[in-house]
């Protein structure tokens, strides 16, 4: 797990030197970025509960026609793209970069645009099983670094709706969950209204006593991608379930709700943090359900740092707030994430398992 410490400890001493002006907001984003990518890229086939899949799969297609590589499967994008890059005789690695850079990418153009604290962005994505989920899947990292691109565009003051439904439309073609991400376009429309998060805090009671009742509905789930029969249980994600409760109510109790010049989507992060909260019980009935939680609650990574200044508290108060979620985050990653969650062990591809 050594790596895994050592990523930490660059990311808090790049945040002070960024803080103290020694480098830039964007370089540290730059840096931090490439680091990322570099350490899930290029991460051995054993490291990741589905990359061992994902490399028999790869190698499988260097012998067999493109026809019969897509045949019957929905995620044909993500498909197409694995047999090309087989056939060009590239090795696994390829694909792993490939993966991590149209994931972290437009996640690091994010946090540098938005993010009041690009240092406590990154133990976020940390904290909450992103880094992690971005060394375990690859069909669905493609699909949610898409989605973020149409997140980015959906929001901009005049969006380009044409460009945005295209990236919807390659995210979807590498992983059907990708639909979920249409739900930004109502987000947009409706965050800024105060009945939305009220009506929010209602559901959140209402989901959670009927999470078995809506799980049992698998014939939507499965028309969007998702396969079913992997169900085996609970899938727990209570911890991560009272988290994000909290969070947004702080959000919506404690907060200033004051739409800043720099920064008009800021309202849309809190109904993102509670529709994320609302749908967290799913994952408890099972796991599989976090395919959909995911492409919610990414936007803690903005959501959280923008706690610290808009919370109603004094300027001291804020100080101590800053610490306890860096503590917090740190304990979550290390405590849970790693420790509880019994991670493989890192290993870059050329040590072997």
């Amino acid at each position: 797990m050594t790596i895994y410490y050592i990523l930490v400890a660059a990311i808090l001493l790049l945040n002070y030197a960024r803080r103290k002006h020694a480098i830039t907001d964007k370089r540290f984003c730059q840096i931090v970025c490439v680091l990322f990518i570099l350490i899930t890229g290029l991460r051995h086939n054993t490291v990741g509960s589905d990359t061992t899949g994902y490399y028999l799969s790869f190698q499988r297609l260097r012998t067999i026609p493109i026809g019969l590589a897509v045949a019957d499967k929905r995620d044909f994008g993500y498909y197409y793209l694995e047999w090309a890059l087989a056939h060009l005789g590239l090795p696994f690695e390829a694909l792993t970069i490939l993966a991590a850079g149209v994931f972290y990418i437009p996640v690091f153009i994010l946090i540098h645009r938005y993010s009041k604290n690009h240092g406590l962005s990154c133990l976020v994505l940390m904290a909450f099983n992103f880094f992690q989920f971005s060394m375990t899947g690859i069909r669905q990292v493609f699909a949610v670094g898409f989605s973020v691109l149409f997140f980015l565009e959906v929001f901009k003051e005049k969006p380009r709706w044409i460009r945005a439904l295209l990236m919807l439309a390659v995210g979807t073609a590498m992983h059907r969950s990708c639909l979920a991400a249409l739900l930004y376009i109502p987000i947009r429309m409706l965050s800024e209204k105060k009945w939305t998060n009220a009506i929010l805090l209602v559901l959140l009671p209402v989901t959670f006593i009927l999470r078995e009742r809506i799980t049992a509905f698998t014939a939507f789930f499965e028309a969007i991608g998702f396969d079913l029969e992997e169900f085996e249980g609970s899938g727990g994600g209570l911890t991560t379930y009272l988290v994000l409760l909290l969070l947004f109510v702080w959000g919506v109790l404690f907060t200033h709700r004051r739409k800043e010049s720099n920064d008009s989507v800021q309202p849309n992060y809190l109904t993102l943090t509670g529709l994320s909260a609302l749908l967290q019980p799913l994952v408890m009935v099972n796991s599989i359900f976090f395919r959909i939680v995911w492409y919610f609650s990414l936007y803690l990574s903005v959501y959280i740092p923008s706690l610290v200044d808009s919370s109603r508290v004094t300027p001291k108060s804020r100080v101590l707030i800053e610490l306890a979620l860096y503590i917090g985050l740190l304990f979550m990653y290390f405590g849970i994430t790693i420790t509880s969650a019994h991670v493989t062990p890192y290993h870059f591809f050329w040590q072997g398992a």
